[in-house]
């Protein structure tokens, strides 16, 4: 069809297009598409639905253990939708199913309204809180025995948490869970409850249903005793116990043997003491002489309520009177060290005894030389050299004094017997050196075990050192690694009665072992050549070291110059080029030979060229500009300022690189050339660089002057028609030598030799070119020409008003216009409207006219018309109107209300959004007279809708009767009556 295309359902439409040549000259033009998409209309918000459109929660579920329907489905549903789908899962999954629940819990359900012809969008926002509550919980005394906790009997306080009650066996049919509560209530545990404190526990049980299906049950009640205990010993304190009298010695008179607890047992107020095993019992125990006195005691309830707590004991004791204080002995009663002893194997007295009279109450001198362990009131004698400590003490043989022990002790000392020359000794009694010893990785003895045949006098041990003498040993010395080892020797006598012979030292020797051939080293054990090495211009590593070294090696040594000069740094090399590294292992224990002999080749190779494109300008030849033919060779390229990094040389190739030269390459005949350029590096460090080339032209001889007569010349007083005209006259001849003219509209990107024509107002340029078709001469451009179409004019028609536009040029879309009791649909190419005009389209030569598209607007009541109110009734009156189209816009409209033709305060109603909800308060109800009114619900844009209500007069009943009055029969007739409303609307005829 010719006719602009139409749809109407939300949906992705494609237009196909075809181009008709009406006189059948060409073929249909096909193949062009315009996408198209009518979106759907966007869903009103979910707060502007009204109840009717909602689902209402069902009330007063309580869980049975089957589903339940947890909401009644909407009464009606919003315009342009036509299902209802819910979700209970936060809308992961939807269904036009009514959802039901089977658990009790809180359930919130999603709901959308769905456009079934998908011309409007989901409607969304909508939930319905529903509950099904548990189901009501059995009664406590129903239960048997086996579903109740029992308290354990025979419980006595111990002082730890001990648990009061057994659980029951079973639990109640649907509950999984006991809990108790030893605090009426106030917090609960799954845990059994315990009990510390002895006391009557009351605890309260509560079986839970974990589904939350089914009420607690309550109502039960436990109770368990925890006895009192006896008392008991252990549960005291040392702040409730009695101690020892401390500093308590010998005086003759007596004395109070135990200091009283600084805290009493709870519940105890007095403590007793017995020192005859519990025969007496007194307050405070005392005692005499010294010596130790066992104490029981025990704590008493005055009060009686408590046991006795007894098995309290300890000891306390009297000790013997102070000794004086050394301080006041003389020299003449104290023993003295002896002086000078030295070993000869005979027995001396350490010490003399004393010469003076002994203290006062004191008897005897007693002697110890092991630190006081033993006493003996005998000289002390000892025989074997060593340093000695001789304790002494004053002993009372009656007992009645403490020992007067004298604090210091006496240092004796019998020396050593002093030792010979070691250079005295025949050569029997000194160690012989092993000769002959290489290194073998194991420890070999340095001294010949059989040496020496004897000791010395009085020696029976014989030590070494081979650290000059900072540690010593029996054993006799190894070593290990080549070298030379001093080892120092002495005597010793293990009794220390003589002293150590010293200053004897053997000098001994273990010579390298030899090194294993370079043939027996494994791969691992040498270095390898790194490979792909290629020049950088920095040095490179030449080798990686071996990854183990033969045994006994530690280090690996390297040479590039034949072994001139070695390194432990590993080899490297800068320059392009043949390597050969030497290698040799060193033990830097000096335990083996150096291992030579192992050569690894390596080679850097050059570097690879760079890519020709880093190159820059000042580093590539350049062509010589503005050649042509003159019959002579003449040099094609300019040779570059610089060259890259690393390369010296420059050489050129005009026959695709079969023959270079380093001479600048020439041409002599007119044509295109390609001179091929190569880099090259004299040291070898870089591959030759290729990959620039140079493009070269000597043109042909000059083109001659154009004439006049040889140009194209612009057409003039071209101006607007719609059709294709010529923009340019064909020169009347051309140039010697040229055959063709050839014409560009588009700046020389295509050129054809039909003249040029334009359409469209506006200013071409035409570019012109003159060919030789034999190639002898070069192409002529000539001078571009400028060539104008003016534009024309048309008269476009708008909603009546003529105006003058520009052919060819768009309209811009004017302002909406405005009508009362219509809503303006668009702008429209025909009279009927149908066909939406399009203000892309340019306006033609016949110009355009454009018509204003209108839809009649209507406001319809479609609740509360022909309402009844009673004057006893305290509720409200509510009215609903609606826009025939538009709906949601209904609200924007609304001016306000008219009851009986006067205007309503707003103070009086309420209105609201859904279409628009009118609600007449209860107070302004009261102020109507009784009877019939007329409302007005106004709006801006289109007449009133109005209906009736009726007030009723209030009834007024006499004693014993029920009246009514004339207006309540009024009111209820016209109930009965009504058949319909009345809407009064003011319509207006299509204009």
């Amino acid at each position: 069809s010719q006719d602009i295309p139409t749809g109407i359902e939300a949906d992705d439409y494609t237009v196909d297009v075809k181009y008709v040549d009406s006189l059948g000259n060409h073929e249909d033009l096909t193949g062009v598409t315009v996408p198209v998409t009518i979106a759907p209309a966007t869903a009103p918000a979910a707060d502007s639905l009204d109840d009717s459109y909602k689902p209402s929660a069902i009330d007063n579920l309580t869980y049975t253990g089957s589903e339940q329907t947890l909401v009644t489905p909407p009464s009606a549903l919003h315009d342009g939708y036509d299902q209802v789908w819910f979700s209970t899962d936060g809308g992961d999954t939807w269904s036009q199913d009514l959802p039901t629940g089977i658990g009790a819990d809180d359930y919130t359900v999603s709901v959308k309204y769905v456009d079934s012809l998908g011309n409007h969008q989901d409607l969304t926002g909508v939930t319905v809180p529903v509950t099904i509550a548990p189901a009501a919980a059995p009664n406590a005394s129903d239960l048997n025995a086996n579903q109740k906790p029992t308290p354990i009997s025979g419980l006595t306080y111990t002082g730890s948490a001990q648990q009061l009650v057994n659980p029951p066996s079973v639990k109640p049919d649907n509950y999984e869970q006991i809990w108790y509560s030893t605090d009426g209530g106030n917090t609960w545990s799954q845990n059994l409850p315990t009990g510390i404190n002895a006391t009557d526990y009351d605890i309260s049980v509560k079986y839970v249903d974990t589904d939350g299906n089914y009420e607690d049950l309550t109502g039960v009640t436990v109770t368990a005793t925890i006895n009192p205990a006896a008392s008991a010993f252990a549960f005291l304190t040392e702040d409730n116990k009695p101690h020892t009298a401390s500093g308590l010695y010998y005086t003759s008179n007596p004395q109070v043997l135990v200091v009283g607890p600084s805290e009493m047992p709870a519940n105890y107020e007095t403590i007793e003491y017995s020192v005859d095993g519990g025969n007496t019992w007194v307050a405070e125990p005392t005692g005499t002489e010294n010596g130790n006195y066992p104490v029981a005691y025990r704590y008493i309830d005055e009060d009686g309520n408590y046991q006795p707590i007894t098995g309290g004991s300890l000891t306390a004791t009297i000790y013997a009177a102070q000794a004086p204080n050394p301080s006041i002995l003389t020299d003449e009663q104290k023993p003295h060290a002896v002086a000078d002893l030295t070993y000869d194997g005979q027995s001396h007295e350490l010490v003399s005894a004393p010469t003076g009279t002994l203290p006062n109450n004191y008897e005897k001198v007693m002697y110890s030389t092991d630190g006081g362990t033993t006493w003996s009131d005998a000289i002390p004698a000892k025989t074997s050299a060593d340093d000695y400590t001789v304790n002494y003490k004053y002993v009372d043989t009656d007992g009645a004094y403490a020992d007067l022990i004298f604090p210091d002790s006496i240092p004796v000392s019998i020396a050593p017997a002093p030792a010979p020359d070691v250079d005295t000794l025949p050569d029997d009694q000194k160690p012989a050196a092993i000769d002959g010893l290489e290194y073998t990785g194991s420890a070999q003895d340095l001294i010949d075990r059989d040496t020496p045949a004897t000791l010395p006098d009085g020696y029976d041990q014989i030590w070494y050192s081979t650290d000059g003498g900072s540690t010593w040993s029996q054993n006799i010395p190894t070593g290990t690694d080549a070298g030379d080892y001093e080892i120092l020797y002495k005597y010793v006598d293990a009794d220390e009665d003589h002293e150590d012979i010293t200053g004897g030292s053997v000098t001994v020797s273990i010579a390298p072992a030899d090194a294993p051939s370079a043939d027996s080293l494994t791969d691992a054990n040498k270095p390898s050549a790194v490979d792909d090495l290629a020049y950088t211009g920095s040095a490179q590593n030449l080798v990686t070291p071996p990854s183990t070294l033969p045994e006994g090696y530690d280090q690996v040594w390297y040479s590039t110059d034949g072994g001139n000069t070695w390194s432990q740094t590993i080899p490297t090399g800068t320059d392009a080029g043949d390597y050969e590294v030497s290698v040799k292992y060193v033990d830097s224990n000096g335990n083996h030979d150096d291992l030579t002999g192992v050569t690894v080749p390596v080679t850097i190779a050059p570097a690879e060229a760079p890519d020709a494109s880093s190159l820059t300008a000042a580093q590539k030849p350049t062509a010589v500009n503005g050649l042509a033919y003159t019959g002579s060779e003449q040099e094609l390229v300019n040779a570059p300022s610089s060259l890259p990094a690393g390369y010296d040389e420059v050489w050129y190739s005009t026959d695709g690189g079969n023959t270079w030269s380093q001479d600048i390459p020439t041409g002599i005949e007119a044509g295109n050339y390609t001179v091929s350029v190569k880099y090259v590096d004299t040291d070898g460090n870089y591959e030759d660089l290729t990959g620039i080339t140079v493009p070269v032209t000597i043109a042909q001889e000059a083109a001659p002057e154009l004439t006049d007569a040889q140009k194209p010349s612009a057409v003039s007083g071209l101006t607007y028609t719609g059709s294709a005209q010529a923009l340019v006259s064909a020169p009347a001849s051309l140039p010697d030598g040229y055959e063709q003219v050839w014409y560009s509209l588009d700046g020389g990107n295509t050129w054809t030799q039909t003249i040029p024509t334009g359409t469209d107002a506006g200013t071409y340029t035409i570019s012109v070119r003159y060919v030789d078709t034999d190639g002898i001469k070069a192409d002529i451009l000539g001078s571009d020409i400028t060539v104008t179409i003016a534009a024309g004019t048309t008269t476009a028609v708008i909603n009546g008003v003529a105006q003058t536009v520009t052919i060819g040029s768009t309209l811009a879309r004017p302002e909406d216009p405005t009508r009362y009791g219509y809503d303006f649909t668009g702008w429209f190419a025909d009279e009927a409207c149908t066909i939406p005009y399009n203000f892309n389209t340019p306006v033609g030569v016949n110009g355009v006219t454009l018509y204003a598209g209108w839809a009649q607007v209507s406001y319809s009541l479609t609740e509360g018309g022909e309402s009844t109110w009673n004057s006893n009734s305290d509720s409200t009156l509510t009215f609903r109107a609606v826009r025939n189209r538009l709906e949601p816009t209904t609200f924007s409209h609304f001016t306000g209300i008219q009851v009986d033709g006067k205007d309503v305060s707003k103070d009086n109603y309420q209105a609201k959004s859904g279409s628009v909800i009118v609600t007449l308060n209860e107070s302004y109800l009261k102020t109507l007279s009784a009877g019939e009114h007329t409302l007005d619900i106004m709006f801006d844009d289109a007449p009133s809708v109005r209906t009736t209500f009726t007030i009723v007069a209030a009834q007024v009943p006499s004693t014993g009767e029920t009246a009514y009055s004339a207006y309540s029969i009024l009111g209820a007739l016209l109930i009965a009556s009504a058949a319909a409303f009345v809407i009064y609307s003011a319509r207006h005829e299509e204009a």
